[in-house]
């Protein structure tokens, strides 16, 4: 949040908190009020000041909200308003609670974890879903539109707290209806990310986000950037090579049949490529069974609320003391029947004052205000120990700066990137960090055991963390004592207490993707590591697979801490699956098995051997229909439906 922020009026919306600023445009949290006590919370998306008059970027921005305009889907991020306030071009569109999928690839490398695969095949799924809406979007009169986003990357598919996952930032896609055109040579969009086509800089199609929704989906496999090189001319050349790994050369856990999905999306020649994103989401689905999208998004919901439980926790806090201070806001505009507007050529605009003697007091808190970090894409929040603040984008800025704070005080502790020693000190900072890469970070101090840990900052971040060193166990002196006798000697007063060793348990098993239960929580699928065990104690540990019979063990971790390896090997339940086909006439509809959605028409969809209820939704048509259907191994099941 921005402390220096003075909320103000901007047209019919209140702003009450800057998110970021990006190459063209800031970034708000706002408030819309109507009548009869009816508010929404949003976002504001303002070309920036000195780019007004710009009228390249003034017609991007344009562009941007034309063609999200037309988009109305649950998996695209949607816009609300347009519009022009002075001489500032605006997007109000939809917040999002949540991270983006760069943010959760951080958060945990730093835990030193993968994504579980069902929860990246889940992710990209929805990906396609989003995308393949768009890339076949019409006008009112039935013409294609043409979409292509061009500029898929982690950054721009956001996943919420409830484990939705929307895709943002249509802010260069290529669209029948634009108004800007690409020149000619020029690259545009996150060059790692692109197609060899586009790094060519060919034609760019709907297949174009295909292969970048493939990239994505293979650094959520493996936990490492595909393309990512110390130049840009390095990075489109590994590109157009042609020349990729499979996602199980790096992690031996990811199947033949996900390799394949994943290759196929990544075919540098285009003809081999899936031929849309629907084709591909349709492979995902796949390999998804058994399990259904919405199973594996009420499990990406707990995922992404452990992973991110300081942080909801304090959204929501800030969000309940925001709210309450843009009511007052509000108020404090009715009584003085005058709107707050900033001046156009200003980016932090000075409220005006009608009434001295309320509001100075309502702007005295505002700077600690208002709707916390329900995070939108374009701000990360991390947990207290660690935080990353994204500076305003500079072209000066090429690298990232590293603040540390190391307690207790007097460890006289030696800061270490790598073997070069880079400060010393309890207050330390470390300017010019090398960015986009993983940095060894290595803090020693006498008396204290040394702390490791790996950093990853983007030009223009600043990383602070706080580092808590460990004392090392102090050994018994024995001196003038007989050899039976050893002298106990007592922590000085005040000294910290001793720190239990770190213990975790890294999980196996065979096959791959069991979900591990630990005393009857579920902690994750393997291979995963938990970090959450003590060292001495014993655990029940429960392996549960479909299609396998489970397996229980019980894991000891040594009284000396470490990480502990525990595998299962799974034995395989003897039962065939069968395959549902669902179709409907003369157009399409929602399938639904037992109560739970599954895809639209036309499906294909195994299950194991059952009656099921199976019902076809297309409310704009009046389908609603409901039949049942009996699965036999190996067979198929077809159900058509009409219109």
């Amino acid at each position: 949040m921005n402390t220096s922020f003075e909320p103000h009026g901007f047209g019919r919306y209140v702003l009450v908190d800057k998110i970021a600023v990006g190459g063209m445009a800031e970034v708000f949290k706002a408030k819309s009020f109507s009548e009869g006590g009816f508010e929404k919370l949003l976002v504001i998306k303002r070309i920036l000041g000195h780019l007004s008059a710009n009228e390249e970027f003034v017609e991007m921005f344009i562009d941007e909200a034309k063609i999200t305009v037309e988009l109305q889907h649950p998996n695209v991020v949607q816009i609300f308003d347009f519009g022009k306030t002075g001489d500032n071009w605006y997007i109000a569109m939809e917040l999002v609670e949540g991270k983006d999928a760069k943010g959760i690839l951080r958060q945990l490398a730093r835990r030193r974890k993968l994504m579980p695969a069902e929860f990246a095949i889940f992710i990209a799924h929805e990906v396609c879903k989003g995308l393949d809406y768009a890339h076949k979007k019409s006008d009112l009169r039935g013409a294609p539109l043409n979409i292509v986003h061009r500029d898929i990357s982690p950054s721009n598919i956001i996943v919420g707290y409830r484990g939705d996952v929307k895709v943002a930032d249509f802010g260069i896609a290529k669209a029948q209806k634009s108004t800007y055109t690409t020149k000619d040579g020029v690259l545009k969009g996150k060059f790692e990310y692109m197609s060899p086509e586009q790094a060519r800089g060919g034609d760019v199609t709907p297949q174009s986000d295909v292969f970048a929704c493939g990239i994505i989906l293979h650094e959520m496999l493996t936990g490492r950037r595909l393309f990512k090189t110390d130049a840009e001319v390095k990075t489109l050349e590994k590109i157009k090579s042609g020349n990729y790994p499979r996602p199980s050369d790096i992690n031996p856990q990811v199947p033949a049949s996900l390799d394949a999905v994943v290759m196929k999306a990544l075919a540098a020649d285009i003809h081999d490529r899936f031929p849309d994103a629907r084709a591909m989401q349709a492979a995902l689905l796949e390999e998804l069974y058994p399990h259904t999208p919405d199973v594996v998004q009420e499990r990406l919901k707990r995922f992404m609320e452990e992973l991110f439980a300081d942080d909801i926790t304090a959204e929501r806090a800030r969000l309940e003391a925001g709210s309450a201070r843009a009511e007052q806001l509000r108020r404090v505009v009715n009584e003085t029947d005058s709107a707050w507007v900033a001046p156009a050529t200003s980016a932090t605009a000075v409220v005006p004052q009608p009434q001295q003697s309320k509001l100075p007091l309502l702007l005295a808190g505002a700077a600690v205000v208002l709707l916390g970090s329900l995070v939108l894409f374009l701000a990360m929040r991390e947990p207290e120990t660690r935080i990353v603040e994204v500076q305003a984008a500079s072209p000066a800025v090429t690298t990232g700066i590293l603040q540390l704070v190391v307690v207790p005080e007097t460890a006289q502790a030696q800061v270490f990137i790598g073997d070069k020693q880079v400060g010393q000190g309890t207050h330390i900072t470390i300017t010019e960090l090398q960015p986009d890469i993983d940095l060894a970070l290595r803090i020693s101090a006498e008396g204290f055991a040394d702390h490791t840990d790996t950093v990853q900052a983007e030009a223009g971040e600043r990383i602070r963390m706080k580092i808590s060193l460990v004392p090392t166990p102090t050994k018994p002196d024995t001196t003038d004592r007989g050899p039976r006798e050893a002298l106990e000697v007592a922590p000085p007063p005040g000294a910290p207490e001793e720190a239990a060793p770190d213990a975790a348990i890294a999980f196996t098993s065979s096959p791959a993707g069991a979900e591990v239960v630990v005393s009857g929580r579920s902690i994750g699928r393997t291979p995963t590591t938990w970090s959450g065990a003590q060292a001495g104690q014993t655990y029940k540990v429960t392996y549960q697979l479909a299609g396998y019979k489970s397996s229980s063990a019980r894991v000891k971790v040594s009284p000396e801490g470490g990480t502990i390896p525990a595998s299962a090997s799974m034995r395989a339940e003897k039962v065939d699956p069968g395959e549902l086909f669902v179709n409907v006439k003369g157009g399409w509809g929602e399938v639904w098995v037992d109560g739970s959605r599954i895809d639209t028409t036309p499906l294909k969809h195994r299950l194991p051997p059952g009656t099921y209820k199976v019902k076809v939704v297309n409310k704009d048509a009046g389908l609603n229909e409901t039949r049942s259907v009996t699965i036999v191994p190996g067979k198929t099941q077809k159900l058509m439906f009409s219109l």
